[in-house]
């Protein structure tokens, strides 16, 4: 079993964020925030897919899977992987 935390730490650690983006919330938009993009987008789903041992659809693969990491999240819960909402990341 994994936090929210611990993905969205996961996630902007393999994103290599800046400092200042560190601070997401697990709300807010990967891809309003450039952080995510059509390119690394597959990138990322190649990683998770190793990371969790898990094999995403063609139908996984839409922008709004993996819009916020609270969204990625889901999709990992969808796939049997155990996410647990913490209470340190809920802004």
């Amino acid at each position: 079993m994994i936090t929210i935390s611990q993905l969205k730490q996961e996630i902007i650690t393999f994103l290599d964020v800046t400092p200042d983006e560190m601070n997401i919330s697990i709300h807010e938009s990967l891809l309003e925030s450039g952080l995510l993009d059509s390119m690394n987008i597959l990138e990322l789903v190649a990683h998770l897919q190793k990371a969790y041992e898990v094999e995403f659809t063609t139908e996984d693969l839409t922008h709004k899977n993996f819009e916020t990491i609270e969204t990625i999240g889901k999709l990992l819960a969808n796939k049997n992987v155990s996410i647990e909402h913490d209470n340190t990341d809920n802004s």
